[in-house]
């Protein structure tokens, strides 16, 4: 295993997945997707489920280098989240119910994140009316075939390929 150079605190070691993580909320208020893909998650940040705290208003009146300046996603508005290759094995607090203020997610990604079963969150996943793509592969042992009993009619696409799964 990697070790962090000589003289670096668990702070500064952290600071990278820091600004990962608020560099895509921030892009996530412009864009409608949230991209949190590899960024050493063992939980899912607090600050995804509220992307409109902290939002800096520019009330200038030139909107030439800023057009969309008044425009904010929040996460009722979010349709793509990619939360793949993160460690969210702790499901209690890894990846949760909160899922569900994702009222327009149409595309759920949560590949290699060591997923296992009970998911909890399930029930979460009938709430999300709009989604049509889940995709949970390669989490390994555990997911169970009854959890595809919580899917929203609207889901035309579920793979769960690398996975074994269970009855």
């Amino acid at each position: 295993a990697a070790t962090a150079p000589a003289g670096r605190s668990r702070q500064q070691q952290q600071q990278p997945q820091t600004n990962k993580v608020d560099h895509a909320v921030r892009s996530a208020r412009r864009t409608g997707r949230l991209n949190l893909s590899a960024c050493s998650l063992t939980t899912l940040p607090g600050s995804m489920f509220d992307l409109r705290s902290g939002i800096e208003i520019d009330l200038s009146l030139d909107s030439s280098d800023n057009p969309g300046r008044w425009q904010s996603y929040g996460e009722e508005d979010i349709t793509n989240l990619d939360v793949s290759d993160n460690e969210l094995s702790a499901i209690g607090s890894g990846f949760d119910e909160r899922v569900a203020k994702f009222a327009s997610l149409k595309n759920l990604r949560a590949r290699r994140c060591r997923l296992a079963d009970p998911l909890p969150w399930s029930s979460a996943l009938n709430r999300l009316d709009h989604l049509t793509i889940l995709d949970l592969s390669g989490n390994g042992d555990g997911i169970r075939v009854a959890m595809l009993e919580y899917l929203p009619m609207t889901v035309r696409e579920v793979d769960l390929s690398g996975n074994a799964i269970g009855g």
